[in-house]
């Protein structure tokens, strides 16, 4: 139903903008009309050219226009550490602040190192492991209000500290995320990056679009999940 939705939308956009082509040219460019008919005095073959003409331009400025309705998402430029049932956990927030649903979001985090290699620095992508590393819909901030359903969590419990400070100290991580325009269905690419031990906060993210980390003082239960 959404393939058929969008297709349908699709459709509607390229004919208004093969028509609105086919207008401009004719009053911007009248030579280009003048042209045609020279071509071929065939009224037929003449209009058909004509509509070519508009349905090329008109599918342009289509793929153009739905080039820039691509997703709109926020990722932190910190980590947060935390503490559930136990077990030192990191998060990595993403929020949707865009003005429509993004689908298919996935994520992945590394721990880049450089390394010496036969003609200059090549790298070391460690990946780390997060617990769920994809959400099927992240709803617009705006629209969801006081409802679930517009940031996410993507937690780890690998030790960064550990792991990035100790092993890997000129090194760095980096935090990305793909996502897929809900009317459109373009994908783009966001990515965090962090280069200081000093983003690793302690604490939980705040509400919302913030990305404050805030130390929580009461216990928290033991969930894996951190989804506002």
């Amino acid at each position: 139903m959404n393939f058929w939705r969008r297709f349908s939308w699709t459709s509607v956009i390229i004919l208004s903008f093969s028509i609105l082509a086919g207008l401009f040219i004719h009053i911007r460019y009248p030579e280009v009309f003048h042209l045609i008919s020279a071509i071929t005095t065939h009224s037929t073959l003449n209009s058909l050219l004509i509509g070519i003409l508009g349905s090329v331009i008109g599918s342009i400025m289509t793929v153009y226009f739905l080039y820039r309705l691509q997703p709109e998402l926020q990722l932190s430029d910190k980590i947060a550490r935390t503490t559930y049932g136990g077990k030192t956990v990191y998060a990595f927030k993403v929020v949707n602040i865009g003005n429509r649903p993004a689908f298919s979001i996935m994520a992945e985090a590394y721990i880049i190192e450089p390394q010496v290699i036969y003609g200059g620095i090549g790298y070391n992508f460690l990946r780390i492991q997060l617990q769920q590393s994809d959400v099927f819909v992240l709803w617009p901030l705006s629209k969801v209000r006081e409802r679930p359903g517009d940031v996410f969590e993507f937690i780890t419990e690998e030790d960064l500290d550990t792991e990035w400070g100790e092993f890997h100290q000129n090194s760095y991580i980096l935090f990305q995320v793909k996502a897929q325009d809900g009317f459109s269905g373009f994908y783009k690419i966001f990515k965090s990056e962090f280069y200081s031990k000093k983003d690793i906060r302690t604490g939980r993210f705040a509400k919302g679009r913030s990305m404050e980390v805030v130390e929580v003082t009461r216990p928290q239960s033991g969930i894996k999940k951190v989804d506002h």
